[in-house]
């Protein structure tokens, strides 16, 4: 079948990617190992320090993973919590641009200032501060299980979602009267009163095109799935953790939902992620598993506003169905979302995916589509075991003016983490970022590659390195980026995407006290995508003398 030739040029493409990456950090890092979950620690220097690399180009803050099993007593003074196996640290790290070196954030450099502290409000939670001001995660030992920091609060209840609090937005109001006053402390309940959140099964009978086709009668067979044997795997004061286990049929479903003690961005009023990490052993045939949560608020109205932004990161569905368009409701836009979001006049929620992209928004529901079971072309489509994720992100403000867009961006991109020998990051933390866009928010850095017309087997030759911007938002945009000083630019030009030269860009030297950076400007109309060349200027050359 084509699927199995298609996974071995996966295997091989994978394999040749990770190994340029190493190459390349390698060159960044001298002496560095890459520091993963299946890392082999015997092969780390006995003193190092644990330091990132970010690819992207926001200020970003991270909680890293770092392994622990044989790990030696310098790594692990490193790490601010271990998972209750022990097989796990948790550290924040924090980078402050694109393409720079980011470093493990600690109690002396501010790590208390930046985490989000655990907050309560009920009478419950309060006396569980109490006894443990640290913990992320609260339970009554069997059915009811809380995540809370405070900025947000997630509750499972038999086996579902049954809350989804902002506690940011948490007020507190008294009632007087004469014998006694009365305090009441009020947050905002995102779930649908009545309503749960969690997996859900459906049946998957397509009239034609088992691949392929969905019918719109498939939404009328939901079955709610259940979480079972949930246990605390996390507690804080970094990551709170739970594992869940759901047996349907003859497939089993592992889910971890787990909440950090930082935000999803650095953007002011941000809030954290819920993260779904889940392993599926799956042997279903036309059944189809989603996840889908029902949200309180104003948004079923009879005039509805339909918004759908074609961006690579984050696609905004707001539509009231119909007969007619329900069939649509897990269709495509015109470029494929990596998440969902529905948002009404001030708030919104949005869920973030790093690999599936079947979405659908249905009145105050929002809905990702997780795994298929076809049987043709392939009767064995999706059968084995499968590990993907998921993010729930709540947001202040209209998507317009939130942070998902950059939070999607940041959740596809892991910070690329390195264990370097002492002294192994000098050269990268004395390098500036070397491109930095300025004056528009909604303009994204996305890519930075060599020239395709670059002769790399010859030493000598002209050098390109090739940009690509887009406009994220849906907007006009007027940005300057900002080339370190330590790149050369001779000409800059706006090209097409066969990176072929259509208008030379004026080069302005920037007004700084070096006066070593360059400026150029560039304009946007909504969603467009920019390439920019940069010719950089030859290497001098250096002529011996002779004795």
């Amino acid at each position: 079948m084509v699927y199995e030739d298609a996974e071995k040029l996966y295997a091989e493409v994978r394999k040749d990617g990770e190994a340029l990456l190493d190459d390349a950090f390698s060159v960044l890092f001298p002496n560095s190992i890459a520091l993963n979950l299946s890392t082999n620690l015997k092969t780390l220097p006995l003193c190092g320090k644990v330091v990132g690399f970010n690819t992207t180009f926001f200020r970003r803050s991270d909680l890293i993973q770092v392994p622990l099993v044989g790990a030696n007593s310098d790594l692990k003074s490193q790490v601010l919590q271990t998972s209750s196996d022990g097989k796990v640290g948790y550290a924040v790290m924090n980078t402050p641009g694109g393409g720079s070196v980011g470093t493990i954030c600690t109690p002396a450099t501010g790590l208390h200032a930046q985490i989000l502290p655990v907050s309560g409000v009920s009478h419950l939670l309060r006396a569980m501060q109490v006894l443990n001001f640290n913990h992320l995660v609260f339970t009554n030992g069997s059915d009811n299980f809380v995540l809370r920091n405070s900025c947000v609060q997630l509750t499972i209840s038999k086996g579902r979602i049954t809350s989804l609090l902002d506690v940011k937005l948490e007020y507190v109001f008294a009632v007087h009267s004469s014998r006694s006053t009365l305090t009441f402390v009020r947050s905002r309940e995102l779930i649908a009163k009545g309503a749960t959140g969690g997996l859900v099964i459906f049946e998957d009978q397509p009239n034609y095109w088992d691949a392929w086709d969905v019918e719109v009668h498939h939404l009328e067979s939901a079955k709610p799935l259940e979480f079972t044997n949930i246990s605390v795997v996390a507690q804080g004061p970094l990551r709170g953790s739970v594992k869940a286990v759901v047996k349907y049929d003859k497939s089993t479903i592992e889910v971890t939902i787990s909440l950090d003690a930082i935000t999803a961005s650095v953007k002011e009023n941000s809030r954290s992620l819920f993260h779904f990490d889940a392993v599926v052993d799956w042997h279903q045939r036309h059944e189809f598993l989603k996840c889908k949560a029902s949200f309180t608020s104003l948004w079923t109205i009879p005039l509805t506003h339909v918004e759908q932004l074609s961006c690579p990161w984050i696609s905004t569905v707001i539509m009231q169905h119909t007969t007619l368009n329900l069939g649509t409701s897990n269709a495509l836009p015109t470029r494929i979302p990596l998440g969902t979001l529905r948002s009404e006049f001030g708030y919104g929620v949005a869920i973030l995916s790093e690999s599936k992209y079947g979405f659908s928004c249905l009145g105050n529901m929002l809905r990702i589509s997780l795994l298929r079971s076809a049987t043709a072309p392939d009767a064995e489509q999706d059968q084995g075991e499968h590990k993907f994720s998921w993010a729930v992100l709540p947001h202040e403000g209209h998507f317009l003016e939130s942070d998902v867009p950059v939070a999607a961006y940041l959740y596809n991109s892991p910070v690329r983490v390195r264990y370097v020998p002492k002294g192994g990051d000098v050269t990268m933390s004395t390098l500036d970022s070397p491109f930095t866009v300025e004056g528009a928010r909604n303009v994204f850095l996305e890519t930075v590659k060599r020239g395709e017309n670059d002769d790399f087997s010859k030493e000598s030759g002209t050098t390109t390195v090739v940009l690509r911007l887009y406009e994220a938002f849906g907007g006009h945009a007027q940005a300057m980026l900002r080339i370190g000083g330590h790149l050369a630019i001779a000409k800059a030009y706006i090209t097409n995407l066969l990176e072929e030269d259509d208008n030379e860009l004026n080069i302005f030297r920037a007004d700084d006290p070096l006066g070593t950076s360059t400026l150029l400007k560039l304009d946007f109309r909504g969603f467009e995508v920019k390439t920019v060349k940069l010719v950089l200027q030859p290497a001098p050359v250096i002529v011996g003398q002779s004795a």
